[in-house]
């Protein structure tokens, strides 16, 4: 009602939000922008010195929660890790931030050649060094709209990888990690193809610091969060 009766513009998250929208509730003949999130990367910023790739592969996983329809993306990022230690024959420690029930916890079957690290909710500061020591960033939301974590990674010089589902594809660009096709149908949350991320993920990690460097360029050319301020001023201002 807000955005077809009283709204004199509109902003979307993503163009993804936008299709969203128009497809479920109809267009609308309003003034629309789309104004990707920002971050601020004076604060989200890689470490001087990037960890390594020695005899273990991080992987980061940042979500608000797994809860409420969101259990599938957690058993998707575990599936993943689990693909891709049995691909490279390289152990995976993957630390999975977000609000996460203790008994769903318990009743996952961690595979083989991977260490599941359970960080539960955590503060700004520890997401930062999260990214800052993982080789990897996995997206796990499927259809997200606009996703921070995604965001914060790039701006870490964390190359993230997913599959290629809602706003992704506007945010993973310009080198700065690898998405492929999801697989199967996620409408209906169905397993995706993780052998196929599995191997996307093996050519960044072959080519780590290529990829850190466009990851952490990407956020600062297009995500900076004083870009996104100015465009949401020119719209309340006008």
């Amino acid at each position: 009602f807000i955005r077809r009766a009283l709204a004199d513009s509109i902003i979307y998250q993503s163009k993804f939000t936008e299709t969203w929208w128009n497809q479920v509730y109809g267009e609308v003949n309003k003034q629309s922008e789309v104004i990707i999130n920002g971050v601020n990367t004076g604060v989200f910023k890689p470490e001087k010195q990037h960890q390594k790739l020695e005899g273990r592969i991080n992987i980061s996983v940042v979500e608000g929660s797994f809860l409420g329809g969101h259990e599938r993306d957690l058993m998707n990022a575990i599936d993943f890790a689990g693909t891709l230690s049995k691909r490279t024959k390289i152990p995976v420690e993957i630390s999975i931030a977000g609000k996460i029930p203790p008994e769903t916890q318990f009743n996952i079957d961690t595979p083989e050649g991977v260490v599941i690290v359970w960080l539960g909710e955590i503060s700004k500061s520890e997401v930062i060094a999260c990214n800052q020591k993982a080789h990897l960033f996995f997206s796990a939301e499927i259809n997200a709209p606009c996703p921070n974590s995604v965001l914060e990674a790039l701006a870490c010089g964390l190359p993230v990888v997913s599959y290629r589902t809602g706003s992704l594809p506007e945010l993973v660009r310009s080198g700065a990690g690898e998405l492929v096709e999801y697989g199967a149908d996620y409408w209906k949350l169905a397993k995706p193809d993780a052998e196929s991320l599995a191997k996307a993920s093996m050519q960044v990690l072959h080519q780590l610091e290529k990829y850190r460097e466009c990851a952490r360029s990407s956020a600062e050319q297009n995500f900076n969060v004083n870009k996104m301020l100015d465009h949401y001023y020119q719209i309340l201002l006008h």
